[in-house]
């Protein structure tokens, strides 16, 4: 009986094996990259491992952040330099749970909320996510890979295809052709994170609601055999349900979850260990991490045996072959007025039959958004030389309203609600009135500039009314009080520099009038420079003013750092004044005090000081922070204070809060005084 079942079986498992030596034969191989949110950092560690081994794919497929990181793969950009663009871009600080988005003219100040005009009135912003840097980034980083596609995906050094999801239809998006920065804008689209992106009149969002692992897509194009990338993940037994960012990546989870596609046996699929990791954290602590998660997985796949994959003839695909001189044929802007248009156009340098380098471009494309002049901007060239250009834009809302706040135990409360309106006398030129006011400081700002700069200059006009009651000490005491009035004029230009960097240079125009002393008035040259992180945290501030009477000269700078767990952040200030206005000058370490010191003491015009502060965790938003600082004032009369150099320390507690951070800590310095702060939010 055995022996006439046997050959039986060999005959059931012959067509068996022969479609598995059928699957190892060669054929066009694609990668398929899965969606997962900061978790798909981890594709780029898998493409490490494929480039070690020769292993090029004849086409790249992604959804959501495979589609981020396949698109700049496929663009020319290998394991190595996609390494380096995951350490150099602002991930972690365009996913930040929720931090209002001011304008640009407000960034200097801390926002608590921000409200912005949509189908005629004003909404309350609620995005956890910097949507226009977001933009911005893919904006810049896909351009040279956008000019060299012309609009065709198979023209990259590896063809592409973005998944994405029609939001109306509940239907596959398959990109092969287009744009390629607004193809993975729109596969990235994460619901309730990002708006859905508009092409062509259809509402765009994640692909992974669809497809998150597109194997489908990849046969569809033609492939034989895939390599899957997975990095989506399985839901939470637990969740933060205070956390926007954490209610979010939940979501994303839940409607990302699709049973694993098919696959054969030539097909190899990659698993990186990336289960309970926060899909929206892109902290640089964590890259290092799943880097080495996918490289580690993809290493493991490889090794595991089945069909092997031939090693490419030219296993970089080397950078994306885009023109660096662009020769401009016609130009197209759509989603904007005509005369609008032609602004941005000229703006962008991109003038009918005349000639661009694209590294210009790119650097016009940056300012334009970081000057929040748009709200999106999407950039792509024809075949054709000269080039034909379609811009297609989404303006900005026209009026935004922001309101901030901040307490301290020894200032009190201060407030400031600022509104701002983008043509407010004419398409061209946007106005901005704010005002601050607490018990110690009262001011009224106003301005106008131009919206859409032919040039990186802005004409700037600005006005500010302030008054301010300012407190001598003695000791812990406050001895006397004066108050100081002024009124500034500034006309002259801004400049958005990019990284955060702005400058402004002009004249300003100031009257004043100190407690006891009769009004008085002047003029002179003034210039600032400033590097803002987070709205209202400024990372560098140098300003001066020069007039007949007096000048001034300012300087301050913050860093951010790490040692291990412990965060690190050192800053420096140094001022230079001669006979300044008392308004114009602050006390010993700006309004960040000085350890052991009342809020507000040793007000000089001559300031060094340098701290060391620092902070760790010890339970969720909960963190033990302290500082050590040194610093010297010059009295503004003999007898204030002494004129020594005094240092000192403080310890205490911090929570994160939607509030801002708060703070409690107790100072002491080696000039005997001792002083409790307690602050909640960012005072300004």
């Amino acid at each position: 009986m055995l022996r006439h079942l046997l050959p039986l079986a060999l005959l059931c498992l012959f067509p068996a094996a022969l479609h598995a030596q059928g699957a190892c034969e060669p054929g066009p191989v694609a990668l398929v990259l899965s969606g997962g949110g900061a978790k798909g950092i981890a594709h780029a560690g898998a493409i490490a491992a494929l480039e070690a081994r020769g292993i090029r794919p004849d086409l790249v497929v992604g959804t959501s952040m495979g589609a981020v990181v396949g698109a700049l793969y496929a663009s020319g950009h290998g394991a190595r330099a996609l390494d380096s663009l995951a350490r150099a871009l602002p991930l972690a600080q365009a996913f930040r749970g929720y931090r209002p988005e001011p304008p640009a003219v407000f960034a200097d100040r801390p926002p608590l909320l921000v409200w912005a005009e949509e189908r005629g009135h004003l909404e309350l912003q609620a995005s956890a996510v910097e949507v226009p840097l977001v933009n911005r980034l893919l904006a810049t980083e896909l351009l040279e890979a956008n000019l060299a596609a012309a609009g065709d995906f198979d023209r990259l050094p590896i063809p592409f295809r973005a998944v994405a999801a029609d939001l109306l239809a509940d239907s596959l998006v398959v990109f092969r052709r287009g744009d390629l920065a607004a193809a993975v804008r729109a596969s990235a689209s994460i619901p309730i994170v990002f708006p859905p992106l508009e092409i062509d009149g259809r509402r765009l969002v994640d692909g992974g609601i669809v497809a998150n692992i597109p194997v489908a897509v990849a046969r569809a194009e033609g492939a034989a055999r895939v390599i899957v990338v997975d990095v989506s993940d399985h839901l939470a037994d637990s969740l933060d349900v205070d956390s926007p960012l954490a209610i979010s990546a939940h979501l994303v989870n839940l409607l990302s979850r699709q049973p694993l596609p098919l696959l054969g046996p030539g097909d190899l699929y990659v698993r990186p260990q990336v289960d309970g990791l926060d899909a929206l954290d892109f902290r640089p602590a964590r890259l290092d991490s799943l880097l080495l998660l996918g490289r580690l997985a993809a290493d493991s796949a490889l090794d595991a045996g089945g069909c092997p994959f031939p090693a490419a003839v030219a296993p970089s695909p080397g950078p994306p072959v885009a023109p660096s001189v662009l020769q401009v044929g016609t130009v197209r802007v759509v989603g904007l007025p005509p005369e609008e248009g032609a602004r941005l156009a000229r703006a962008l340098q991109l003038v009918p039959g005349s000639t661009l380098r694209v590294d210009t471009l790119r650097h016009r494309v940056a300012v334009v958004m970081e000057r929040e002049a748009l709200r999106e901007l999407w950039l792509m060239r024809d075949g054709g030389d000269p080039a034909g250009i379609t811009v297609r834009a989404r303006p900005p809302a026209r009026r935004r309203a922001v309101l901030g706040a901040a307490f301290d135990a020894d200032l009190g409360g201060r407030a400031w609600v600022g509104i701002m309106d983008r043509a407010l006398v004419s398409p061209a030129w946007e106005g901005s009135l704010a005002l601050a006011f607490g018990a110690d400081r009262t001011s009224l700002d106003a301005g106008i500039r131009r919206r859409f700069p032919v040039a990186r200059l802005v004409p700037t006009l600005a006005v500010r009314i302030a008054s301010e009651r300012v407190e001598f000490f003695d000791g812990d005491l406050a001895t006397t009080d004066a108050e100081g009035r002024q009124v500034t004029a500034f006309l002259g230009l801004e400049a958005i520099l990019g990284r955060g960097w702005s400058a402004a240079l002009g004249g300003e125009a100031i009257a004043w009038d100190d407690s006891g002393e009769p009004g008085r008035s002047t003029g002179g040259a003034a210039l600032r420079l400033l590097r803002l992180g987070a709205p209202g945290e400024h990372l560098a501030d140098l300003s001066g003013l020069v007039t007949p009477e007096w000048s001034l000269a300012r300087a301050a700078a913050r860093f951010d750092g790490s040692l291990g767990p412990l965060r690190l952040r050192p800053a420096l200030r140094a001022g230079w004044g001669n006979g300044v206005p008392l308004s114009l000058t602050q006390p010993l370490g700006g309004w960040h005090g000085f350890p052991g010191l009342p809020m507000g003491d040793r007000r000089a015009e001559r300031e060094l000081y340098a701290a060391l502060a620092g902070d760790v965790r010890v339970r969720g938003a909960v963190r033990v922070i302290g500082e050590l600082a040194a610093g010297r004032a010059r009295p503004l009369q003999a007898g204030d204070y002494p004129d020594e150099v005094i240092a000192g320390g403080r310890i205490g507690l911090g929570v994160s809060t939607r509030l801002g951070p708060v703070a409690v800590a107790w100072g002491r310095n080696d000039a005997g005084g001792e002083q409790w702060v307690v602050r909640v939010g960012e005072w300004f």
